[in-house]
């Protein structure tokens, strides 16, 4: 097990350096990036996720950007490359799965459908590979990121309580892996291969929301990030997803509304222009319905200051 904690050293970017030269160990990786570019590299199966800031990872010409509990998962031999302003004191966290590590965790979890995910074509006995996407979220990765996060900023943990950890984070990816299917699922098509493609799609989209959802952008904006028509993609998103690209939109504006009501001084009309509100009544309207209660009162009872 190898951990690189913030004033450790650089080391090289490469999973030519990484996996071979330390004998394909699994990779605990906590960083403070100095630089504000990091250049393409490629890597194992890795989970991604940021604290105190948020790091943005390039990915087949896609933003995605990552904090604030979100996080990323690349499969096996990905390229990327990442940005960050190191001004914002992000501390990014990286885990690097050493090959067949994740397949010697999961074992009999692995079930069929979970390969059919990747590609319907496969064998049902070959590895799962993942969805390489932003995951919101949810209550088995993301507690498990933040005690690693939180152990890390202490000292160096034991073995064997990091190598539970990411037996345990593995389950709860292969979890999110699952309520995918659940999501393929909804969409209209007879064929299995048509409805992964679909979802690839309107994720794509919903990934492009991830990282523009403080600017204007419109229906067909992300229609033609999806490579789908306005109708089809307006009826497939609220298929796949539940809700529809506007109540998605808002629920990010909202929850980030939220976060900066609590962590900034932001005035309340600050952060509205901020998200693209269209106006102080409509926002603190949307924020009651969302959250309870009116900004003001958000602040005072959640507010650090």
């Amino acid at each position: 097990m190898i951990l690189l904690l913030p004033d450790a050293p650089p080391v090289a970017s490469d999973m030519d350096f990484v996996c071979p030269e330390m004998a394909w160990s699994n990779i605990v990786a906590l960083t403070r990036p100095t630089d504000p570019w990091s250049p393409e590299t490629q890597g194992t199966l890795s989970i991604k996720c940021a604290f105190g800031g948020k790091e943005t990872y390039q990915v087949d010409g896609n933003r995605l950007p990552v904090g604030q509990g979100n996080y990323l998962i690349l499969n096996h031999g990905q390229r990327y490359s990442s940005t960050v302003d190191p001004r914002a004191g992000a501390e990014s966290l990286c885990i690097f799965f050493r090959p067949g590590f994740a397949e010697e965790s999961l074992g009999s979890l692995i079930r069929p459908d979970d390969a059919l995910l990747d590609d319907p074509s496969r064998p049902h006995d070959e590895p799962v590979h993942f969805f390489e996407k932003l995951y919101r979220p949810n209550a088995l990765v993301t507690p498990r990121l933040a005690g690693i996060y939180d152990t890390l900023k202490q000292g160096m943990p034991e073995r064997g309580w990091m190598e539970e950890q990411l037996h345990a984070l593995l389950h709860g990816m292969l979890a999110g892996h699952r309520d995918i299917l659940t999501e393929i699922r909804r969409l209209p098509s007879i064929r299995l291969s048509t409805r992964v493609e679909v979802y690839r799609r309107l994720s794509r989209a919903r990934d492009f929301v991830e990282s523009n959802f403080d600017a204007r952008i419109t229906l067909a904006d992300m229609a033609r990030e999806a490579h789908l028509s306005v109708y089809h993609f307006l009826r497939l998103f609220r298929d796949a997803f539940g809700v529809t690209p506007h109540q998605y939109i808002s629920r990010l504006r909202l929850e980030r509304a939220g976060y900066l009501l609590i962590t900034t001084d932001l005035p309340v009309a600050g952060i509205c222009r901020t998200l693209g509100f269209e106006s102080s009544k409509s926002f603190s309207l949307l924020f009651r319905r969302f959250h309870g209660i009116p900004p003001t009162e958000y602040r005072r009872r959640f507010g650090t200051g």
